[in-house]
């Protein structure tokens, strides 16, 4: 019976400690809400009270010295660099730091806004800044406009947002495809002149460049500077941030080197057709040079017009004229046959074996008239006695300037090639 009794009390005990914790728990979230709650509306209430009379267009300490807006840029990614616009793209995070003391208030912390679907410009002010060779330029919006405003008490702001733009780059291709190409972003004021806001870069070097990978270009330098600039309005401050982009050789070297070498040797290589066989021989020439002049046009239409000469242009040049003159030597070979041949034809003297069975063969004196190869003489008609003679001797000279072609061809093509790289790798 006893047991029983402390059995209930003590369930009893426990039930009522139960329910004392539970109400202290509700009423500290209550205590707590309450707390948030006058937070958030002593919050609201000092952005308001800073925007009340606040004047968005007036710059800080307009009659002042000027605003001092200090930059850091984060490079997310670099987009494609478009040689026949002479334009590079970028994705950027950027932050830009000033202070206003119209911003000032009595919190412990920063207070951190995010504008929703507005723009900051839409409430305080903010320093115009633009990129002087940007061409196409947007801030991102997805999922919300982004933004980032934090305001320190003695009215320090900071300003980041995301943006990405296209930009001018003035581009030089005399060593294309090994070229370096240097591309400039120019940051500066639309409306203030030097005598109301400057530049500069918060920290050394003032960016960072996460991602420096691109498809056929890596970053090999960056570097930056502050400068003045003169413009018909007056004197500007300027940041600049200076990118050198090296350009990837593999793709060149794979997709036209390579086979530009192959084509020129299957040229050389119809140095050792007969020839004879002029179809095979004229058709391979031509072919090759067909495919040389593709491939040129083909690398041309990804450039801009430029009235210099590039060093693949140089290569590829030299390359048909290699396989050019594998033609042009079949053509002379050609044309020297056949002017021997009407030599032979319009002077051949006849020619006697002597009588004792001699081998060579004697020129006589004697002509008559000519009909159908055969020449009439007072004792009957012959035919040419040395004609197979001849024929020999012409073949013999044919090869012996087939094998000084090709030897000299492979020669000057390697040496061209040695030189050239040389001269691309090392001096260029």
């Amino acid at each position: 019976m006893m047991f029983a009794i402390l059995r209930e009390v003590n369930l009893a005990l426990i039930m009522k400690l139960i329910i004392v914790t539970l109400n202290q728990s509700q009423q500290s979230m209550a205590n707590n809400q309450r707390t948030e709650f006058s937070a958030n509306k002593k919050l609201t209430e000092g952005l308001q009270y800073l925007l009340n009379g606040y004047d968005s267009r007036i710059r800080p300490n307009y009659t002042g010295s000027p605003v001092e807006v200090q930059v850091d840029i984060s490079v997310a990614s670099f987009g494609n660099i478009k040689e026949v616009d002479m334009e590079f793209g970028l994705d950027m995070f950027f932050r830009q730091h000033w202070q206003d003391t119209r911003l000032s208030h009595n919190l412990t912390s920063k207070m951190t806004l995010t504008m929703g679907t507005k723009h900051p410009a839409d409430f305080f002010w903010v320093p115009d800044t633009i990129f002087v060779d940007a061409t196409k330029s947007y801030m991102h919006n997805v999922l919300t406009t982004n933004h980032k405003l934090d305001i320190s008490a003695n009215g320090e702001v900071d300003w980041g947002t995301r943006a990405t733009l296209v930009a001018r780059c003035h581009m030089n291709f005399r060593t294309f495809p090994m070229d370096e190409q240097k591309c400039s972003l120019n940051i500066v004021s639309y409306a203030y002149p030097t005598q109301h806001l400057i530049f500069a870069w918060k920290s050394i070097p003032g960016v960072v460049v996460l991602d420096k990978e691109m498809a056929q270009f890596y970053m090999k330098e960056m570097t930056t500077a502050v400068q003045r600039v003169e413009y018909v309005a007056g004197e500007y401050s300027l940041l600049q941030a200076t990118f050198t982009f090296k350009r990837r050789m593999g793709f060149y070297l794979i997709q036209i080197y390579i086979p530009c070498i192959a084509i020129v040797f299957v040229a050389w290589m119809s140095l050792f057709v007969d020839s004879k066989a002029t179809p095979a021989r004229v058709g391979l020439c031509v072919t090759t040079l067909l495919t040389i002049a593709t491939i040129w046009g083909a690398v041309n239409s990804t450039m801009p017009r430029v009235s210099y000469v590039k060093a693949i242009d140089i290569y590829l040049m030299t390359s048909f004229f290699f396989v050019l003159c594998t033609l042009l030597q079949y053509i002379g070979l050609i044309h020297k046959g056949r002017a021997k041949r009407g030599i032979s034809r319009l002077k051949t003297p006849f020619l006697k074996k002597e009588a004792q069975g001699s081998s060579t063969c004697n020129l006589t004196s004697q002509y008559s008239s000519y009909r159908g190869g055969l020449y009439s003489l007072e004792e009957g008609q012959i035919e040419h006695p040395c004609d197979e003679l001849n024929q020999e001797h012409k073949e013999i000279d044919s090869n012996d300037v087939e094998v000084v072609a090709r030897i000299a061809f492979v020669v000057a093509f390697l040496s061209f090639n040695f030189f050239y790289w040389i001269a691309l790798v090392y001096f260029v």
